[in-house]
């Protein structure tokens, strides 16, 4: 059995944030879909209607936005109870911070399920090490290209600044939060190859640590 190879995909194709949220989606009933795209639309309506006028709209795109939230989290807690019988494993990450508790433990059965050990799990670190190499090199050059593209935008918008009257910066700032907001939540969902490899070293000495005990 190659033991890397079960590693790998024991992370990539179960416990990531992406497939964290598609599992939620995937065992959403039909009355849970219509509330959470319910919510995505309100979400939407009020952020195009909030560019154009002021007033309850702004105070209809927050409610919304807490809402759908509020919503996938606790979806995101009844998919774990029912599937994985809850989160209280001792070797978890002490924050379930991006669902990383959750995440551990399907990382944790799908390597226990294929019988991958302490010592073959210990076998693999040299290989994360060296993929976390790769991606660090190659990310030198993308963060220094988005600094140069920020940097051009910054200049922009402070331009635009000077130039604009008071309700259109008040505009313009509700646009860069809501813009900024998005970004956020994409970030989470889909964070960078080298964030999800260093994850998959954590979740790694944490299952060394507990198939140890045991």
């Amino acid at each position: 059995m190659n033991h890397w190879k079960e590693i790998w995909r024991a992370y990539h194709s179960g416990a990531t944030r992406t497939k964290i949220f598609l599992d939620i989606i995937r065992h959403a009933s039909t009355y849970d879909l219509i509330i959470i795209v319910l919510l995505t639309l309100i979400f939407f309506i009020s952020a195009y209607y909030q560019i154009d006028q002021q007033g309850w709209w702004l105070a209809l795109l927050f409610s919304s936005e807490f809402g759908l939230f509020y919503y996938l989290y606790t979806l995101k807690n009844k998919v774990v109870l029912n599937e994985y019988g809850g989160e209280d494993d001792t070797q978890a990450p002490p924050s379930n911070e991006n669902h990383q508790s959750t995440r551990y433990l399907i990382f944790k059965n799908r390597l226990m399920a294929n019988k991958v050990t302490e010592i073959h799990t210990r076998g693999c670190f040299e290989l994360v090490e060296a993929q976390i190499d790769i991606v660090s090199t190659n990310a030198v050059g993308l963060k220094n290209f988005s600094t140069f593209i920020l940097g051009i935008l910054a200049g922009i918008l402070a331009t635009l600044w000077k130039q604009l009257d008071n309700t259109s910066l008040m505009l313009l700032a509700f646009s860069v939060v809501l813009i900024g907001g998005i970004i956020y939540i994409f970030a989470n969902v889909l964070p960078s190859k080298l964030e999800k490899l260093k994850e998959l070293k954590y979740f790694m000495l944490l299952y060394c640590r507990e198939v140890k005990k045991t």
